[in-house]
């Protein structure tokens, strides 16, 4: 065992949104939860038939912050490079810089958008994407669990995406093989201080518990269900999770980050995106970095951030 193992702190459905006609969008990190270095992380379904000519995927601006695209269904073209099933890409954003997402077949397609603040800002955009192929993949002796390894890095093998503060992104499979329950260990440090589990699809779909988190005390664990997003405790140095016994295999998404100072987290981008929502002519650069804080906790709802957010 690699160490304390982490507990779950708290389970939560993920609030759905449509952000325009032909855009789904599920936000995995609540609204009342503080995540640093995550100011969001969606899951994003959208298709190409259905799209109007202006949604908030077409071109936009995210001074200040940086993100993870992870395609996992379908074909999309994301900073004009064209991104299949698999493919992951990482993008750090500059000032007056752009990007776009959309689909570029009839097919629907499934994206994770993680974000990350950034500790500095740079004059440019700078992208770039990996193929599936690329991904490091961890797979146990017996193909009881698949572990792809996007960002972070297990049992010395490292994904191909850095990113500064240090970020961990794994998607994780589990699969019923032994007669016995299968049980995995996840490494996970403790300087990445803010973990979070998203049990994103199984086989077949219960409305019961498909996989649980357990403790370093036997009696204690955690189940959670289908389509829930668990929070897990800042401490300890790994996950165990355990396979529901009534379920043949699971598909889990799990990321965790550092911490930046909160002076550098860009409040003057919450702002506009706030006074954008509210045909606002508040300037955006008259909150200090040190207000972010508050902008990020009163908001009374993130879809005043989804013009940037997205």
């Amino acid at each position: 065992m690699s160490g304390p193992l982490r507990s779950c702190v708290r389970c939560y459905e993920p609030r759905k949104s449509v952000l325009a006609e032909g855009v789904k969008c599920l936000h995995l990190i609540n609204k009342s939860d503080t995540l640093n270095p995550f100011p969001a992380f969606h899951l994003i379904k959208l298709r190409l038939s259905e799209l109007k000519q202006h949604v908030p995927l077409s071109k936009h601006t995210h001074k200040g912050l940086q993100s993870v695209v992870y395609v996992t269904k379908g074909m999309a073209l994301s900073c004009d490079q064209c991104m299949k099933s698999g493919d992951v890409q990482h993008t750090q954003f500059g000032l007056d810089t752009h990007r776009s997402e959309l689909p570029v077949s009839e097919d629907e397609v499934e994206l994770f958008k993680l974000w990350i603040y950034s500790s500095s800002i740079l004059t440019r955009i700078s992208s770039c994407t990996h193929s599936s192929e690329d991904i490091s993949v961890v797979r146990e002796e017996d193909n009881s669990a698949e572990l792809r390894i996007l960002a972070g890095s297990v049992n010395g093998l490292d994904g191909p995406i850095e990113t500064e503060p240090s970020t961990c992104f794994f998607d994780l499979t589990l699969s019923q093989i032994r007669s016995t329950v299968t049980e995995y260990v996840l490494p996970l440090p403790e300087r990445y201080s803010s973990v979070l589990v998203y049990v994103y699809d199984s086989y077949p779909s219960p409305t019961t518990a498909v996989v649980h988190v357990l403790t370093d005390d036997v009696s204690i664990s955690t189940p959670i269900s289908l389509g829930s997003v668990a929070v897990l405790s800042p401490h300890g140095e790994s996950v165990k999770f355990r396979l529901d016994e009534r379920i043949p295999s699971c598909r889990l998404l799990i990321v965790a980050g550092c911490p930046v100072p909160e002076d550098v987290i860009p409040a003057e981008f919450l702002v506009r995106a706030k006074s954008m929502h509210e045909g606002s002519s508040e300037d955006a650069n008259s909150v200090s970095l040190s207000e972010s804080p508050r902008l990020l906790t009163e908001a009374s709802t993130l879809d005043e951030f989804n013009i940037c957010f997205v």
